[in-house]
């Protein structure tokens, strides 16, 4: 019961890009990076990452690798074990195309370390999936090696912008999120609360109902009713279980909690 409600949430998942960007850093330098309300993706190309995220153990991974950070930590990258230097990412920020900017610590040459990264992503249709995310995920080349070839087509794509390159790049994330997070599930070490939420069988009924009819309103009671439970105790349960929070955005603003890159 649990495979099939995750089914249907993945495949309700709606993905939102909210920044990309270029990073070239050569040994001796610290990037740090503010934390941000959503998900970050950071993928390899060139070079080995030295990453601290607060809260969890240094990575070190190398060509191919994908990072997944929990939303809301302070994190820092490097190019070597023992930076001298350190700095602020958007002292360092340049646009260099549509929707791309690039963070360059190696003088306007190719860098020690190319990554692909600060991409956050905004994840609609999931009911809090990715909410307990505590740790950053690692994949190396052998466990996904089609992300590698998803994240060559957004940066060639972004480089050379055409119609429907913002839709082509949410499709292509997506696939992206979608393998990373199917192997998350299937892992064995796999422990996340939010992934245990649907071990409750008492909700399934009403979750499956709103993914299967979302134009519908529904109300406290008419869910506690396909639920078989009484208003009060379907609500606490819910809430329970879920834990939503509720966030408003008004008005157009960066949402990330990242200031914006200054125009080049």
């Amino acid at each position: 019961m649990r495979n099939e409600m995750l089914e249907q949430l993945l495949s309700t998942l709606d993905i939102a890009i909210e920044a990309f960007a270029v990073c070239e850093l050569r040994p001796g330098f610290r990037l740090v990076l503010k934390p941000v309300n959503a998900i970050e993706f950071h993928y390899v190309f060139k070079g080995t990452v030295f990453m601290t995220v607060a809260g969890a153990d240094p990575i070190v991974c190398g060509p191919g690798s994908l990072i997944v950070v929990p939303p809301g930590v302070h994190q820092s990258i490097a190019a070597d074990a023992q930076p001298s230097q350190e700095v602020v990412a958007e002292r360092y920020c340049l646009t260099i195309g549509e929707g791309l900017v690039l963070h360059d610590l190696a003088g306007g040459n190719p860098g020690d370390l190319r990554l692909v990264g600060h991409i956050t992503a905004s994840t609609t249709g999931t009911l809090g999936l990715f909410d307990d995310l505590s740790q950053p995920i690692v994949k190396h080349p052998d466990e996904a090696p089609i992300v590698g070839q998803l994240f060559t087509a957004m940066l060639d794509e972004i480089n050379s912008p055409r119609l429907g390159t913002r839709s082509v790049l949410q499709a292509l994330m997506k696939i992206c999120v979608l393998t990373v997070l199917r192997n998350h599930v299937e892992s064995s070490s796999m422990t996340s609360k939010g992934l245990s939420r649907f071990g409750a069988p008492h909700l399934h009924k009403a979750v499956a109902v709103v993914m299967e009819q979302p134009s519908d309103k529904f109300d406290v009671a008419k869910l506690a009713a396909v639920a078989g439970m009484s208003r009060s105790a379907f609500a606490s349960a819910f809430l329970n279980t879920f834990a939503l929070k509720k966030l408003a955005c008004k008005g157009r603003h960066n949402c990330s909690g990242r200031p914006p890159c200054p125009s080049s």
